[in-house]
């Protein structure tokens, strides 16, 4: 099995039932149509259980996506039809219908292709933190994904605050000089939330 599948087969391989394809998949769509999922839900748990279930259903419907010849667009739409069924569920079983109102403006294609797009650069600065030595990877993901500040990172790894400092600098630095133009706007935006 090679480590890069095409869309085509990747299907094929799904529609025979091969497991190796679903796990491709999963490890491919998994986080990108979580962070999408979650815009639209506006809760995690919500977020990966539904993306959890159309990746299974997807996989399971053995030889029903011989016509699907834009995999990217098809997740994308079966995921956001699943979120906004999700929401109508959950407005259905409230005594406030208006609680999840606001959540319904994600049926706007506009905004859902924004929410993609978000995804997709976000996605971008996931594969390239993954790539980063160990050292800079954990103390980017703890400062920047997870939120936490530079002490409570320099205790969990048993460093000393301005070694957290410079090894968050070092990350920033690495990842300046491999993302997109796109990509850096969205890396900016996360830094600078983790500085409140």
């Amino acid at each position: 099995m090679e480590n890069k599948l095409s869309n085509r087969q990747l299907i094929k391989a799904l529609n025979n039932g091969e497991a190796y394809a679903f796990n491709f998949l999963y490890k491919e769509w998994f986080q990108i149509l979580c962070f999408f999922a979650m815009k639209i839900t506006g809760s995690r748990e919500d977020a990966e259980d539904i993306v959890a279930t159309t990746l299974t259903q997807f996989y399971h419907a053995n030889n029903k996506f011989d016509h699907v010849y834009n995999l990217e667009a098809f997740l994308y739409r079966s995921v956001r039809n699943a979120c906004i069924n999700h929401i109508k569920k959950l407005q259905s079983q409230s005594d406030n219908a208006e609680e999840y109102s606001y959540l319904v403006d994600y049926q706007d294609e506009d905004t859902i292709e924004n929410i993609k797009i978000k995804a997709e650069l976000l996605n971008e600065i996931i594969s390239e933190v993954k790539k980063l030595p160990e050292l800079y990877r954990q103390v980017f993901e703890l400062s920047v994904m997870k939120g936490l500040k530079n002490d409570e990172i320099a205790s969990r790894l048993n460093i000393s605050p301005s070694n957290v400092t410079t090894r968050k600098n070092r990350a920033i630095n690495m990842l300046r000089l491999r993302l997109s133009e796109e990509g850096l706007l969205v890396l900016y935006v996360l830094v600078l939330r983790s500085f409140h």
